[in-house]
């Protein structure tokens, strides 16, 4: 039996989960890494005044909304990265648990579900100048309880690329 290939189970299961965003999955062949990109179309009618990422200031109606998920070789980095909604390491020698991909996607869909309500509440209410969605580690535990519970976490094992 062969091994599995991160980026195809990834596809197999954002596909299953029928994510209601945009996403993409890219191979880093240099830095030994996978971008899972997702983006969101957000609307700001009221054309609320933000400051883009770049520092700009806009007042567009409609705004695409990115976060990134990276996947990298842990023997090469040790990464913590705020560029990224999160990062996580995968052991060039022993993968990562396929149930562990299916918790980090189940994760991933119920937050882009939640960034257009998150935005709505952000242009009404917030103080900050800064919209930024993060990963909530405890939620995600308790996402990745369930499906242990349930006896959906499956050990296989899912590596990068090679």
């Amino acid at each position: 039996m062969g091994r599995k290939n991160i980026i195809s189970v990834l596809e197999k299961l954002i596909n299953q989960a029928h994510f209601h965003c945009e996403w993409q999955i890219n191979w880093l062949e240099d830095s030994r890494a996978v971008v899972l990109n997702l983006q969101i179309p957000l609307s700001n009618k009221q054309k609320v005044s933000l400051l883009n990422n770049k520092g700009q200031e806009t007042d567009v109606e409609d705004i695409l909304y990115e976060t990134r998920v990276l996947f990298y070789d842990d023997q090469l980095y040790s990464l913590e990265s705020t560029q990224f909604l999160k990062t996580i390491p995968v052991d060039q020698l022993i993968g990562i648990e396929y149930g562990e991909l299916l918790s980090i996607v189940m994760y991933l869909k119920r937050v882009m579900n939640k960034v257009p309500l998150y935005f709505h509440e952000f242009l009404n209410n917030s103080e900050s100048d800064l919209f930024v969605i993060e990963w909530q580690e405890n939620e995600y535990q308790l996402l990745k309880g369930r499906i242990l519970d349930q006896h959906r976490f499956s050990q296989e094992r899912v590596f990068l690329p090679k």
